[in-house]
């Protein structure tokens, strides 16, 4: 796999639905992981995040951290991206296993 779609040639990039529309279809169903997998997370974030609080996930993408908080207990999780394609894709993917996970397209800039 090359590069091209996956590094943006400018910071300005990461706020364009076009830079990220490819980037998702350059990559395909492999999902990213901005900061780590749930597994890597969970010590720092789930005395954060449980406890019937609600969480926002910003930026979603097609990363399973959402997935993985709820089959951990954590349920009251709403998904954001400005990528509708894959806000969609990861709402087919999610809806009958998860149902109280929701999923929105929008631009959180």
């Amino acid at each position: 796999m090359t590069t091209k779609g996956l590094v943006p040639e400018d910071t300005s990039d990461f706020r364009s639905g076009t830079f990220w529309q490819g980037f998702f279809d350059c990559r395909g169903d492999r999902p990213f992981e901005w900061y780590g997998d749930w597994r890597q997370l969970k010590p720092l974030a789930a005395p954060l995040c449980g406890g019937g609080r609600r969480v926002l996930v910003l930026g979603c993408g097609n990363s399973e951290l959402s997935a993985n908080m709820y089959d951990d207990g954590i349920k009251d999780i709403t998904n954001i991206d400005f990528v509708k394609s894959v806000v969609a894709a990861m709402m087919r993917k999610n809806l009958r296993i998860r149902p109280r996970m929701k999923w929105q397209g929008m631009d959180m800039t």
